[in-house]
């Protein structure tokens, strides 16, 4: 069965728009992804472009779903991203204006440094 163009007998505009949730990354969390991309560059710059892009498709998948990282005790969501072997940890909070990233982190890295617990 094929898609019948809009506006003849097809789905309207309004039905399929994707609902964009606008993300806001905190300046501490902007400096733990700059932290660790510079820490990546320095030994292998097309990895950090890599893991770059790994944290972006991330960030987009997270404004499409918001709820698809971990719930923590804390009361925020840790959604993984997908790099090598061990990833990286975005710590963000759903509020009803955006998504608030708060941290960012290596998995090996030790959360007390970071200020969040596991």
């Amino acid at each position: 069965m094929g898609r019948s163009p809009a506006g003849a007998g097809g789905p309207d505009e309004a039905e399929t728009r994707r609902a964009v949730v606008i993300l806001t990354v905190s300046d501490q969390a902007r400096r733990d992804i700059d932290a660790q991309i510079d820490w990546l560059a320095k030994r292998s710059p097309a990895s950090a472009e890599r893991a770059l892009d790994a944290i972006l498709s991330t960030f987009d998948l997270l404004q499409d779903f918001p709820l698809l990282g971990n719930e923590t005790e804390r009361g925020w969501r840790e959604k993984k991203v997908e790099f090598g072997r061990d990833g990286y940890v975005i710590c963000y909070v759903v509020r009803p204006a955006d998504l608030f990233v708060v941290r960012f982190f290596h998995p090996r890295q030790d959360r007390g440094e970071t200020g969040v617990e596991s």
